[in-house]
């Protein structure tokens, strides 16, 4: 396998360290083998839930829409009546309505979470601190996607909107997609402006972008999923004038083969690369999410590509959580005006020079032009679907940050539930019009994913697993173990726990060449008094091809976690879920943490 083609360090990276304790995650030496299209792991914090309260299940489908009059001013004032969602063409009924305004959307706020641990000492805060912050405003650069020249009048603007654009009150933290730079949510504007500073292009380098023959992701798009022969024949010009391969008439036949695997692998790269945003932007939407108030996030980016359709599940999977939470995202478009050289592409390899085919040459440029375009389409669709703004074609990134943090007046939020939904995992796309004649703008969802019908849902009752936690009988439906021991984590005492899960006892889903199942984990610790203390649940998303299945029957699982806690004797409770049957595994262990 390529180097630029294995898992990267971002896939493993979590961003915990902003909450109260530190969650370290660690893959064994044989995990971190595994391909990172076969092994997916998602950690978040655990607490016990709150006694359960009567839900009613519904297909019920969210869509956030801002309307704006012709001079950009936010209407006020409408009606259910007034709006029409169509549902892939189709009329629907909209059962639910509300016109949420900021002093709606401005619940009690809970105390910020605490800076990262590692944090220098604050500095004195530029605004009083307030006991209930009037918002949250998370500001995410996409430092994997931002080059140096995109990176420098964006990082400026920031910390000029926060010197003198914020409103008192306000909590700000940083975020970045490779995780290199991040704050907890603070009052001390010092602090957030001096971190900004350390934001640096963590653009990578591509070992397929530089070589023969080198093509555009978009062009790659066009050979690999629409077959598009003048992308194939633009694929084959440049690989000889590239002198990658000549016309010999043994080879010719050979050509496409060899143009349409390099199309394959600059598509597994540039997938990787935006799938590496999308986890960690999943992760910070979780995070923030949890808090109360009024709450957003910025996302500065200057574009990736998600025409893939995992890729687009993704992205519509952080509108659901968005939405879910009430967290609404904002994107900023930092290439602004400024058109990209002719060619230029996430491979970083030069645009090949057609002298002797202009055709081509034009067909290559117009090529670079589709993919500037598609480039920003996550980011609006990413705004648009969660009832924020899209800031785009304008270098005044100052303006950006001012007009996409003034919370509109009005935010509609229409709810409709289609009937006859089919669990067969289709696009479908959504339009919301007005009623009459009025010449208004809306900004507004556009689509959303069906179920899949390959779905694991848990069969146990919910609450089963969460009893187990609380409980103390050994469970062993399937093997399970830890070991334990005591360590000094940023200077302060925790618990080291390595979890062991043998694989060859789980049911998996067979789909097509791959053996599927999930497996959900929660380890929580008890004080000597039997209260709860702190937990951790994560998740390993299992898609295995065949020989690693039989690897990691042979060798199993094994994950790395710390737990922060004050010196003392705890009861660590381990228990494990595989989602397919719904069976557990639990053991109790007494420890002492020194």
């Amino acid at each position: 396998m390529p180097a630029a083609l294995r898992p990267t360090s971002v896939q493993t990276k979590r961003i915990f360290a902003i909450g109260a304790w530190a969650l370290f995650l660690v893959l064994a030496a044989r995990a971190q083998r595994i391909p990172a299209d076969e092994i997916r792991i998602s950690t978040q914090p655990y607490r016990l839930p709150a006694p359960p309260a009567l839900r009613v299940q519904t297909n019920l489908v969210m869509v956030p829409v801002v309307v704006r009059d012709t001079a950009g001013k936010i209407v006020a004032g409408l009606k259910q009546e007034d709006f029409q969602v169509f549902d892939n063409g189709k009329p629907q009924t909209i059962i639910s309505f509300s016109a949420e305004t900021p002093a709606r959307l401005s619940a009690p706020a809970q105390p910020a979470p605490a800076a990262p641990a590692n944090a220098a000492p604050a500095s004195v805060p530029a605004f009083p601190p307030a006991a209930t912050p009037r918002r949250y405003v998370a500001l995410f650069f996409d430092d994997l996607n931002l080059p140096v020249g995109d990176l420098a009048p964006v990082r400026k603007a920031a910390q000029e909107f926060v010197r003198h654009d914020l409103e008192a009150g306000d909590r700000v933290a940083i975020f970045t997609s490779s995780t290199d730079v991040t704050l907890g949510f603070t009052d001390d504007l010092r602090k957030v402006v001096d971190t900004l500073a350390l934001l640096k292009p963590r653009v990578r380098r591509s070992s397929v972008g530089v070589s023969c023959p080198w093509m555009s992701a978009y062009q790659a798009y066009q050979i690999v999923n629409f077959n598009d022969q003048a992308s194939m024949e633009l694929g084959i010009e440049q690989g000889i004038a590239e002198q990658c391969f000549s016309r010999d008439s043994n080879m010719v036949a050979s050509l496409p083969g060899i143009v349409k695997n390099q199309a394959f692998q600059m598509i597994s790269l540039v997938d990787q690369y935006s799938r590496d945003t999308l986890i960690v932007l999943k992760d910070v939407l979780q995070y923030v999410g949890k808090l109360s108030g009024r709450r957003m996030v910025v996302l500065a980016s200057s574009g990736f590509l998600t025409m893939s359709t995992p890729l687009r599940r993704s992205q519509d999977s952080l509108v659901e959580i968005a939405l879910r939470t009430g967290v609404v995202i904002h994107s900023l478009d930092a290439k602004g005006l400024a058109a990209d050289a002719v060619g230029s592409d996430v491979g970083n390899g030069p645009p090949s020079l057609l002298m002797l085919r202009p055709d081509l040459q034009q067909f290559a440029d117009s090529l670079a032009r589709e993919q500037h375009a598609q480039m920003s389409e996550a980011m609006s669709f990413l705004a648009g679907g969660t009832g924020g703004r899209f800031f785009h074609g304008n270098n005044d990134f100052g303006r950006g940050f001012r007009e996409l943090t003034a919370t509109p007046e009005v935010l509609y939020m229409l709810g409709y539930a289609p009937d006859n939904l089919k669990p067969d995992s289709t696009y479908h796309a959504l339009k919301v019009t007005l009623t009459g004649a009025r010449e208004y703008k809306l900004d507004a969802r556009r689509g959303y994913f069906a179920p899949d019908k390959l779905r694991l849902p848990p069969v146990v009752p919910p609450d089963k697993f969460d009893l187990a936690v609380q409980g103390s009988d050994a469970l062993a439906e399937f093997v399970v173990g830890a070991t334990t021991r005591p360590e000094k984590s940023a200077g302060q005492s925790a618990l080291r726990v390595q979890v062991r899960l043998t694989t060859r006892d789980l049911p998996f889903l067979r789909r097509e060449d791959r053996s599927v199942e999930n497996v959900r984990f929660v380890l929580a610790l008890f004080d000597a008094q039997g209260k709860f203390h702190s937990g951790v649940e994560g998740e390993w998303v299992l898609n295995l091809k065949d020989e690693t299945l039989a690897r990691l029957a042979e060798h199993g699982l094994e994950q790395a976690v710390s737990l922060r806690a004050p010196p003392g004797a705890y009861k660590l409770r381990l228990v494990v879920q595989e989602r397919m049957h719904g069976r557990l595994a639990a053991q109790t262990y007494p420890v002492a943490v020194m």
